[in-house]
């Protein structure tokens, strides 16, 4: 008999470790997850101070390929930083910006909200390095205030509180699965195209 996977989605609030046991006793998923009885895995990480949609899993191979760049999994986020964010920085932001660990990958980026103190814009990233989105913002001159993920692929947060969870449907696995195979095919045609 196959095995059976488990596939939940976890609001992470701010100021939780996306680790399942932390070394150091800051708070961790695991207080989060007490009531669910299988082991699962966080798909990729939000830093302490970020928030929102987190996957988890205990689908290693499902994980590998919504995380890896080359399958385009889009990762949207709700940015807010400080000052009323330029056009030039927007454009620089969806460009790519030059970081320590090379240059990023082109970004889908939509201004929310700005006013003179605070902005606010969605970002599209398909990487996931780490602290990108607030070294980004930090190297044309923002400092981050808020940060949280929306979407991860088909995936939406949708109206679930910090610090809940559910079970994904089985729809919803089926159509990260189709996600992945509609990038595959894509990757397969450029390939045979060179």
């Amino acid at each position: 008999m196959p095995k059976r996977f488990h596939y939940l989605l976890l609001y992470k609030p701010r100021g939780v470790i996306t680790s399942l046991h932390d070394e150091r006793e800051r708070s961790d998923l695991r207080s989060l997850l007490k009531d669910f009885p299988h082991r699962v895995f966080p798909v990729g990480r939000l830093d302490r101070r970020s928030e929102g949609l987190l996957l988890l899993t205990d689908n290693g191979n499902l994980a590998a390929k919504l995380l890896h760049p080359r399958y385009h999994v889009v990762r949207r986020y709700r940015v807010t930083v400080q000052g009323n964010v330029s056009n030039a920085a927007l454009s620089k932001l969806a460009e790519g910006v030059e970081l320590e660990d090379g240059i990023t990958l082109p970004a889908g980026v939509k201004l929310v909200e700005r006013t003179p103190d605070r902005s606010r814009f969605l970002i599209d990233l398909f990487e996931g390095r780490n602290r990108q989105i607030r070294r980004m913002c930090e190297a044309l001159g923002y400092k981050v205030v808020r940060l949280i993920r929306e979407k991860f692929g088909i995936i939406e947060i949708g109206n679930l509180a910090p610090g809940k969870w559910r079970k994904l449907r089985e729809g919803e696995v089926e159509q990260l699965r189709n996600e992945l195979r509609g990038a595959r095919r894509s990757l397969n045609r450029e390939q045979d195209s060179k």
